[in-house]
């Protein structure tokens, strides 16, 4: 017989097994392309596969491990097992364990503590990135690679979309974030399926991802069918084209934007100066987001400021006299010099402790907390950083709200040791303008809630727990 080769995108593969493994070869060529289009890995470095037992992950896993010699980088394996489901999350762990035995990749694995089928899945995502920020400390030029799918990036969106988020966060979920890294944003959810069957591939389902009290699920087994249902399959490619168009058009206006930032802010005295002539020269968008990025200078929160609260200092720029100052709330100022306007921090005020009861509300900086008892009812949250729910049995009323002062402590989510803030705040890559403003909201001498970032561990809601708390902080523009 003759053997005949036959050459598909530059690889060569018997003609006998075309057909036996042209799906296999398509589906890892499109996660190769899409690593190689968007520069996520480089020869030599080291990937750290986030791998849950789920399909997603076990698929990426799979892949990676197929890649990693063409490819040229090493691959090692991070599961983290948040005990939430009892006996199943030991299962996937122990499946991801023999995975990688079989397959003789390196495995790590952490077990959490602390987390129960209540817990916000946000504490748990917080949880989650913290262990792999343990291990991108102990491995500075590694990666980790997460299984995100354009399934994820659509009901993100959607999700987005309905919060009414600006271009930033319609943007959606990155292939690269700092050591983060999204090999499979252009694959379906309906296509790992099909390969995992295919390749006989073994994964869990998690069966708290039919619970549709949670937003992302309700969306995704009710709204995103019928979006299918209705384009077609197509839909998923039109999105991709489109939000795509988005990011870049977004990605050039923020490069225009930095070259803007640098030419025109200048810090000063612990805070940022504007000439007044350079900030009218600006176009109305330009005007909005170098506001945007003065203020989030001071403020690490994730949104952009409101149209009418735009208006309202885009007018004080224009009009209001020298000396007169626009407030952002309590303790973050904008004074109206002669000829520049100039952001600063009230440190007095900054320190400053407010009473918070139930039922009441406090502001704060550009932000407003409230305290609420939760009845006997639901307890659980959807995706929001801006809630917590808190196990009330060791609280004194009122709690109080701050900002940060140097030698403040907390125990984070998820760990059973303390670390300073001064230190969290620099894991989390908050500068020295944000830190001095982010709430706090605190319980006596312990601090409860470092606001939409991170709950205290001493503090999270278990069963055991007799009376609850939400705390919720929103913007107030």
């Amino acid at each position: 017989s003759i053997g005949i080769i036959i050459r598909v995108s530059g690889v060569r593969i018997p003609a006998p097994l075309l057909f036996d493994s042209l799906e296999k070869f398509l589906l890892i060529e499109k996660i190769k392309t899409f690593i190689l289009s968007n520069q996520l890995i480089s020869s030599n470095e080291h990937i750290f596969a986030a791998v849950s037992g789920g399909v997603d992950s076990m698929v990426m896993l799979y892949c990676l491990n197929l890649l990693k010699k063409e490819s040229n980088f090493n691959l090692s394996v991070i599961h983290v097992n948040h005990g939430v489901r009892p006996g199943d999350t030991d299962e996937d762990e122990n499946l991801v364990r023999e995975w990688c035995a079989g397959h003789d990749l390196p495995f790590h694995s952490k077990k959490l503590s602390g987390f129960d089928l209540i817990s916000p899945e946000n504490d748990l995502r917080d949880a989650r990135y913290d262990v792999f920020n343990e291990i991108l400390l102990q491995n500075p030029d590694a990666k980790v690679a997460t299984a995100h799918t354009l399934d994820d990036q659509v009901e993100t969106f959607l999700m987005r979309l309905a919060k009414g988020s600006k271009v930033k966060g319609l943007c959606g979920i990155p292939a690269m974030r700092d050591a983060f890294i999204r090999p499979m944003l252009n694959i379906t959810k309906k296509e790992l399926y099909q390969f995992a069957m295919d390749k006989k591939i073994p994964f869990h389902e998690d069966y708290t991802n039919k619970d549709e009290k949670k937003l992302r699920n309700k969306i995704r087994r009710q709204i995103v069918p019928g979006l299918i249902e209705t384009f077609g399959e197509n839909f998923y490619e039109g999105f991709r084209r489109s939000q795509q168009d988005l990011i870049d058009v977004w990605l050039n206006f923020m490069e225009s934007m930095q070259q803007i930032y640098l030419k025109y802010v200048k810090e000063k005295d612990n805070g940022l100066e504007i000439q007044i002539e350079d900030y009218r020269s600006l176009s109305l968008p330009e005007r909005r987001q170098l506001l945007n990025g003065c203020v989030s200078k001071f403020y690490p929160l994730n949104f952009q400021i409101r149209s009418t609260y735009f208006e309202q200092f885009d007018e004080f720029v224009h009009k209001a006299s020298t000396g007169k100052q626009f407030h952002f709330e309590n303790n973050l100022n904008c004074l109206k010099n002669r000829t520049s306007i100039y952001f600063t921090v009230d440190q007095n005020s900054a320190s400053d402790l407010l009473e918070l009861y139930p039922g009441r509300v406090v502001y704060i900086g550009r932000n407003k907390i409230s305290l609420k008892k939760v009845e006997n009812g639901d307890r659980t949250v959807d995706e929001n950083s801006h809630i917590e729910l808190i196990c009330g049995d060791r609280i004194q009323i009122p709690l109080t709200v701050r900002n940060w002062n140097e030698g403040d402590f907390f125990y984070p989510l998820g760990m059973n040791k303390k670390q300073k803030l001064s230190d969290f705040f620099i894991n989390q890559k908050i500068d020295r303008f944000r830190k001095v403003s982010i709430p706090l909201v605190a319980n006596g001498m312990d601090i409860i809630w470092v606001a939409g970032m991170r709950l205290d561990d001493r503090y999270k809601l278990t069963k055991t727990c007799k009376s609850v708390y939400k705390l919720e902080m929103s913007g107030t523009f």
